[in-house]
């Protein structure tokens, strides 16, 4: 692999998100790749290369990670000016990574963001209702460090469990 360049791996975590929870996406990166190192976390806008095939790449990353984290904030389900939500599109990216995420039987943990209101399985397509089942952590503002902290304690141990590259994850030693 050439310097600088970045591919996840066997036992990374892959991030989800919508614009509305971007900084916080950046947030969680940050502090997962200090944790774990920058090739085991995966987060479209900073691991998908200019040029590189962006759905090959998320499926790729997807196939790849232990964990998915959702990053679920307020405009998650919101209506465009026509009264569409994107998760209902078939091409949304979002749904179609948590439905690669699901299909692969890969650990799905949705992380609410600022309060947002967590969607129930009633609300969802159906190849993504499972998601409104799964027990949530939120990540809020006023509580951030304690938070990331807990999303940190919950993923080490699957990460632990399917890491399966040469070394041993950064911190887990």
């Amino acid at each position: 692999m050439r310097t600088g360049q970045t591919r996840s791996v066997a036992g990374s975590v892959f991030i989800n998100y919508r614009l509305d929870t971007a900084g916080w996406s950046v947030a969680l990166d940050e502090t997962l790749s200090r944790r774990y190192g920058r090739d085991h976390v995966f987060r479209a806008s900073r691991s998908i290369r200019p040029g590189e095939d962006f759905p090959d790449r998320i499926i790729q990353g997807i196939r790849e990670s232990a964990v998915v984290l959702p990053l679920i904030g307020p405009g998650w389900l919101a209506r465009d000016a026509r009264g569409r939500r994107r998760v209902d599109e078939p091409g949304d990216w979002v749904r179609q990574e948590i439905t690669a995420a699901l299909t692969a039987g890969i650990a799905l943990i949705p992380v609410v963001v600022d309060g947002a209101p967590f969607p129930t399985a009633s609300e969802l397509p159906g190849e993504i209702a499972p998601l409104g089942r799964r027990q949530y952590l939120r990540l809020h503002h006023r509580s951030a460090t304690t938070d990331i902290r807990r999303i940190v304690d919950t993923i080490s141990p699957i990460l632990m469990r399917t890491h399966r590259v040469g070394t041993p994850l950064r911190g887990a030693e």
